[in-house]
């Protein structure tokens, strides 16, 4: 069982008018793992995640706005595949990798008729060799596909945020914006996954 949650500053509104907001998230997660051996393992996790969208009040337009509240079910199965070894810490010998299929679904009522539903599959795969002593060779190949009704949106972006490829407007039916120390969001006003008013 876990239980995340997270407070993010963006902007909320239409093109007329973007107001400062918080997006609240609170996640619930319950994981089950099967080991098949020592090495190999299947994991399923279902949750619940509600996200509520809270307007900052400015002047009358804002301070009549009412908050917006989405709720979706998780459903992840995955393959785990990991022979690493920790001889020191942060010094890692050996592959690992994992497959995996998400299902995500909004619950709650529908604000349009953009449907449901979003599929995500993607892979993780990950490789230490060691050079000479505590110097090692670490190696990261990864993937992910997102399709359905509503998508995953991803920025790419170093660990500052210097590399941009300008603004991205086309994210309306975008709903999960994962955050990746290797995949940010660039712009998080221009994330808006709930538009309090269209």
């Amino acid at each position: 069982m876990a239980y995340f949650r997270s407070v993010k500053q963006l902007g909320l509104g239409n093109d007329n008018a973007v107001y400062p907001g918080k997006l609240i998230s609170n996640l619930y997660q319950a994981t089950i793992s099967y080991p098949l051996d020592v090495t190999k393992s299947i994991r399923v996790t279902t949750g619940a995640r509600k996200d509520n969208a809270i307007e900052s009040s400015f002047d009358m337009i804002s301070l009549s706005s009412k908050s917006v509240s989405k709720t979706y079910g998780l459903m992840r199965a995955e393959y785990v595949y990991d022979n690493t070894l920790n001889p020191v810490e942060n010094i890692w010998n050996g592959v690992r990798y994992k497959v995996y299929m998400d299902w995500n679904a909004q619950i709650s009522k529908l604000g349009t008729t953009s449907g449901r539903n979003t599929f995500n599959a993607g892979f993780d795969a990950r490789g230490y060799y060691p050079i000479y002593r505590n110097f090692i060779w670490a190696v990261r190949a990864a993937a992910d596909f997102s399709w359905g009704n509503q998508k995953l949106i991803y920025y790419l972006g170093g660990a500052d945020n210097w590399f941009t490829f300008g603004s991205n407007r086309k994210v309306d039916k975008m709903v999960f914006n994962p955050i990746d120390i290797l995949m940010k969001i660039t712009n998080p006003h221009r994330i808006n996954p709930m538009h309090s008013r269209h």
